[in-house]
């Protein structure tokens, strides 16, 4: 039996397991010692098998890209007859970061007056549609593949620009704000409808097909939940998957 999840399919076969939850996305999945997979592994005491695809630092867009596109469809081939729930996590990165950052908001936010005045044009709508599509495609792939598994997606929660980083990892909100000279008044705010939009756009999947579970999983954290601007401590996933994902996979897999 697995002592936690798999992050290599390599050891999962050589265990000769087959996964029941098959997890694709981001460093929520992959985070070192602490991510959103330990606490849903436990929540059975290793009863369920959990195989996890991606990677820390990949956007929505790198999880509908050679390699893991192709590594997903042939998971849903190989163990068609095993999965029951498929987890995304994605779009995180795609919102963080100097670079992606920038590109949401005006080179100088000094001036505006209300936190929304702070975006470039088209913004954040552009961002969030193409996190959408890839959420999208991941989607299309699953339900042709695995057309009875639950697909369970989530939109993170309101992560802090407090400029904490990790063993020297960061610039993630605080510094492209402070480059962007945004108005300090307005930097929760402006986090927050990016993460709420994430949210809009998986609910709007979960309301059009049957299969497909949004959990909501902002507003579930406290400031002193957060380790850095991006990933909460071991107890704030833990704290996640208790009140947000454990009712919802319930649902789906017997305990």
């Amino acid at each position: 039996m697995a002592s936690g999840p798999y992050w290599n399919e390599d050891v999962m076969i050589a265990n000769s397991e087959m996964p029941h939850i098959l997890a694709v996305g981001d460093s929520w999945f992959w985070y070192p010692l602490n991510n959103l997979l330990n606490p849903v592994f436990n929540l059975w005491n290793g009863h369920y098998v959990i195989l996890a695809l991606g990677g820390n630092g990949y956007n929505a867009g790198d999880l509908v890209k050679p390699p893991v596109r192709q590594q997903f469809a042939d998971c849903l081939d190989d163990y068609s007859r095993s999965i029951k729930v498929i987890l995304i996590s994605g779009g995180g990165n795609d919102i963080a970061g100097m670079e992606d950052f920038l590109a949401i908001i005006k080179p100088d936010c000094s001036a505006a007056k209300r936190y929304r005045a702070c975006f470039r044009p088209g913004q954040p709508k552009r961002m969030l549609d193409a996190i959408a599509g890839a959420y999208r495609e991941l989607i299309a792939v699953a339900r042709a593949k695995v057309p009875d598994a639950v697909i369970v997606t989530h939109n993170y929660d309101h992560a802090i620009p407090s400029g904490a980083g990790f063993l020297g990892f960061g610039h993630w909100l605080k510094d492209p704000m402070d480059q962007a000279r945004v108005p300090h008044a307005f930097r929760q705010p402006v986090v927050n409808a990016l993460i709420d939009g994430l949210g809009a756009r998986l609910a709007g999947f979960a309301k059009r097909y049957q299969n497909v579970v949004w959990v909501k999983t902002t507003g579930t954290l406290a400031r002193r939940d957060w380790a850095n601007e991006l990933h909460p401590h071991p107890g704030g996933f833990e704290k996640i998957v208790k009140r947000c994902f454990k009712p919802v996979l319930a649902k789906y897999l017997k305990w």
